[in-house]
């Protein structure tokens, strides 16, 4: 679906590797591959972690794409 629009993920950020969705929820496994978790303990999330939890969004049924344009929180 991303693709469609024009964003094409590196190898460091598919870490979705399952994703199922229903009626306005989506639930993702997102996995990190050995080089991307061996860097992990550097960060609070890493951004490839990150990344790959607001892409299981994309699985929602919603028109566009959303794409996260800022945190305040976590």
């Amino acid at each position: 679906r991303v693709q469609s629009v024009g964003l094409f993920f590196g190898p460091h950020f598919r870490a979705v590797t399952r994703v199922w969705s229903a009626s306005g929820e989506a639930l993702g496994r997102v996995e990190l591959n050995d080089r991307i978790r061996r860097e992990a303990d550097a960060y609070v999330f890493h951004p490839a972690f990150l990344d790959g939890c607001f892409q299981v969004i994309g699985a929602l049924e919603l028109e566009g794409l959303l794409l996260p344009a800022r945190l305040e929180r976590i």
